[in-house]
């Protein structure tokens, strides 16, 4: 799951629809880093966007900070 970002924010999804039928409202933020063909690693999603509250679409993602 580390290099997908859709599969991410999918779980980000699912956390928070578990959480909202137990009656919690939650955010879920993510801090990813991702390492491409053995350089440093960089901080790959912004840790400050609510993964949960962002719409699922085929579009750009503003929230991945590192193009794959």
């Amino acid at each position: 799951m580390a290099g997908e970002p859709d599969l991410i924010q999918q779980a980000a999804h699912a956390i928070a629809a578990h959480e909202a039928a137990q009656g919690h409202r939650v955010e879920v933020h993510v801090d990813a880093w991702l390492s491409f063909n053995g350089r440093p690693a960089v901080r790959w999603i912004d840790p400050d966007v609510d993964l949960a509250a962002e719409p699922r679409n085929p579009w750009h993602k503003s929230w991945i900070l590192a193009g794959t």
